[in-house]
């Protein structure tokens, strides 16, 4: 016997094929393989493990999302008492969708739509399609078509987060944050209360250095999911930046405790460690970020600065190199490797390619004076005063309070 919305029993016997369907014509030996099936069900359930979805840590449902895997969650509870469709008439379906996901994903979205579109058209039922065209659509940061479709879902899935969530973060993307913020909010009032949405809003507020605002949203996702890593780390993240170490040391320690792989987390835990003094306790922490993730610039860059602070230049120098072979677009490694060489009094002509180089990488306003200082103390090595006094001239120029 097979238990599906249309039951099926088979003598494997005389039919191991399984050809023909004797569940009308054996109905007493369905009824007692059917009996025996609830009783072994029934006693199997006890005690049994349930997965509540929304515990799943915030990080891990934001990956799995991004595969496109999340569509595929269901609470088992939510489907008790409806008619769902037999497995061996959407195979076919479910097949066609996972292989339009893995060419989205391979860099061929167009094909990929044109099949999950084809897929629409046959059953307009499947949330999945809607859902999976929307995250194309936002890969490819078409963020218009994807909001769209991310409706389109919550018009047939109305307690679909990640519909909301990335709904909204196509308006982040859009650059319309109040839309962003807004969009999810319709999604709260007809009384879902799913963390990972608090997260996200939370992370929004980060982004923007709104982190007053940021608070409440994390303290909201740990009300609700209270081992939630994630927005341990964030709050030890915010209250880093408010030069508050004492909270961000007992939110990080419990980040800590959750999920000790949770990227960032070490690198949080260092920057507490050196608003405390600790150098030593920080550098450990970086470089336990990096065995984490060892190809994160930033981590790296910010290492090189710690060495550099320790005085530690041959480290501060391996570091830099790291980082300029793992992002070469970011000016400050350039200005910063050059400035061991003037340091070193070596190798000149290097350093001011290097920093001429970072200039050409369009740093932040803040950062672009060091390099013109750097380049005027260069030059005047060299006693080519005019170019130094060029430079030395430009730098103080940007680094006046009122510089435009």
């Amino acid at each position: 016997m097979i238990l599906a919305p249309v039951p099926e029993l088979y003598d494997i016997v005389q039919d191991p094929g399984e050809q023909k369907n004797l569940v009308y014509l054996q109905k007493k030996v369905y009824e007692d393989l059917n009996a025996e099936a609830e009783s072994f069900i029934q006693e199997n359930s006890l005690n049994a493990y349930e997965t509540d979805y929304s515990k799943i840590d915030e990080e891990t449902r934001e990956k799995l999302a991004a595969l496109g895997y999340i569509g595929s969650f269901s609470d088992p509870a939510k489907l008790e008492g409806k008619k769902l469709a037999n497995p061996k008439e959407k195979i076919g379906v479910f097949n066609e969708l996972s292989r339009a996901r893995e060419m989205g994903m391979g860099g061929r979205p167009d094909e990929a739509i044109r099949i999950i579109q084809g897929i629409i058209a046959t059953d307009p039922d499947i949330t999945d399609a809607y859902f999976s065209i929307g995250n194309i659509y936002f890969q490819q940061k078409k963020y218009a078509e994807a909001i769209d479709y991310f409706k389109q879902v919550l018009g047939r899935k109305p307690d679909d987060t990640f519909a909301a969530i990335n709904g909204a973060l196509s308006y982040e993307g859009m650059g319309k944050f109040d839309e962003a913020e807004n969009f999810p909010f319709d999604y709260l009032t007809k009384g879902f209360q799913d963390p990972q949405f608090y997260v996200m809003l939370g992370n929004m507020n980060f982004l923007q250095k709104k982190y007053d605002r940021a608070i409440p949203y994390f303290e909201k996702c740990i009300s609700l999911n209270a081992d939630s890593a994630g927005s341990h780390n964030m709050l030890a993240a915010v209250y880093v930046v408010k030069d508050d170490p004492d909270r961000a040391a007992q939110h990080i320690q419990r980040a800590i405790e959750l999920n000790p792989r949770l990227s960032t987390v070490y690198y949080n835990q260092a920057q507490i460690y050196e608003k405390e003094g600790k150098l030593q306790e920080a550098e450990a922490a970086y470089l336990k970020e990096l065995e984490l993730s060892p190809k994160h610039f930033k981590f790296m860059y910010n290492l090189s600065r710690l060495y550099r602070v320790m005085g530690n230049t041959d480290r501060e120098y391996e570091y830099l190199q790291k980082c300029l072979e793992t992002e070469p677009n970011f000016p400050l490694t350039y200005f910063y490797l050059g400035r061991i060489y003037l340091n070193r009094g070596e190798r000149y002509q290097d350093a001011i390619d290097l920093i001429k180089k970072g200039i050409e990488l369009k740093p932040e306003k803040g950062d672009l004076p060091l390099g013109y200082f750097l380049l005027a103390d260069l030059y005047n090595r060299l006693g080519d005063n005019a170019r130094s006094l060029e430079y030395a001239e430009k730098g103080q120029s940007l680094a006046q309070p009122n510089a435009r």
